[in-house]
């Protein structure tokens, strides 16, 4: 499996820089389940993935773990956009070249 999940990343930071994206990687122990969007509370009860919908106990907002977490990667992989000095696709990065109809070289000949 990690085999797999490396060359899914790979790709992604592929496709991001062919089309002029940002890819940012979080950290993999990053609390993305258990902080509230709404006020930041850090609640350890979600832990366990059968939990999937919680209430803060911080502000009161009711969450659904996927959503919730989907928010939290969103905002975290900004943060460390923002705050990054080495972006993987700061100025002056060569954006690859397409693939021509054909060409036998695999999309990792380019990275």
């Amino acid at each position: 499996m990690d085999s797999g999940w490396s060359e899914l990343i790979t790709m992604l930071e592929y496709k991001s820089e062919w089309y002029g994206r940002k890819f940012q990687k979080v950290r993999s122990y990053y609390p993305s389940s258990q902080l509230c969007t709404a006020c930041g509370y850090n609640n350890p009860e979600v832990k366990n993935p059968a939990v999937r919908e919680w209430v803060c106990s911080g502000c009161g907002a009711k969450h659904g773990r996927g959503i919730n977490v989907a928010k939290n990667v969103k905002q975290e992989g900004s943060t460390l956009q923002r705050i990054s000095t080495n972006e993987t696709n700061g100025p002056g990065r060569k954006k690859p070249e397409r693939r021509e109809q054909g060409n036998t070289k695999s999309w990792k000949h380019y990275l």
